[in-house]
């Protein structure tokens, strides 16, 4: 786009110097823009990456607890055994 920009400025008579400048700006507004554009998603990120680990940790619990109550249910009859 830049060579397209520039060869078109020079078709209308353009100098080098002035035409190189306005693709310069021009290529600076652009990566402005992308960044301004990019620092939302990126915060979207980091907010979708928070909530993950929350339920990661969630989970974790949750095994846990499950593994406690299938030891205990498993256990509970033993030691009914154990206690007559």
């Amino acid at each position: 786009m830049q060579v397209t920009l520039f060869k078109a400025l020079k078709s209308i008579k353009v100098g080098d110097d002035q035409a190189t400048a306005v693709v310069e700006q021009l290529e600076e507004f652009m990566a402005l823009k992308i960044k301004e554009a990019n620092a939302a998603l990126e915060a979207q990120n980091k907010a979708l990456e928070s909530k993950i680990d929350g339920l990661k940790t969630q989970l974790t619990i949750l095994s846990i607890m499950l593994g406690v109550i299938s030891l205990a249910s498993l256990a509970g009859p033993i030691l009914a055994k154990l206690i007559k």
